[in-house]
């Protein structure tokens, strides 16, 4: 399994980006739906321009670095407008919240791949 670049994580961003409509509901919906959520911004700070924070499923990210066999789970992105915005979108649905509606994470990820 290949590493996620900066180009897959906007594709992602800009795919999901099409789903909202201006209320929670998607945005619930898609971060309650995948393990690992990276918030992704414009940053001119940043030697390739964007700005990026795991909002949701750190613990995920931090196993899957340690683990030699390939790590599988959901991942997605979403466009965040600034470091502000995704770091209270972290507050709000990060790991510490109760955002999937009863569902355990775990139960749903297949964590390292028997390959």
């Amino acid at each position: 399994m290949r590493q996620m670049t900066l180009v897959d994580l906007l594709a992602l961003a800009d795919s999901n980006s099409g789903l909202m409509d201006g209320t929670m509901g998607p945005l619930r919906s898609v971060i309650a739906s995948h393990d690992v959520v990276v918030g992704i911004w414009p940053d001119r700070a940043q030697p390739e321009g964007w700005g990026t924070r795991v909002l949701k499923g750190l613990p995920v990210v931090q196993e899957a670095a340690k683990s030699i066999a390939d790590y599988q789970c959901r991942l997605t992105a979403i466009r965040c407008e600034s470091a502000s915005q995704a770091r209270g979108l972290a507050l709000i649905f990060g790991d510490q919240n109760d955002h999937s509606a009863g569902v355990a994470v775990d139960a749903r990820r297949s964590g390292p791949s028997d390959a």
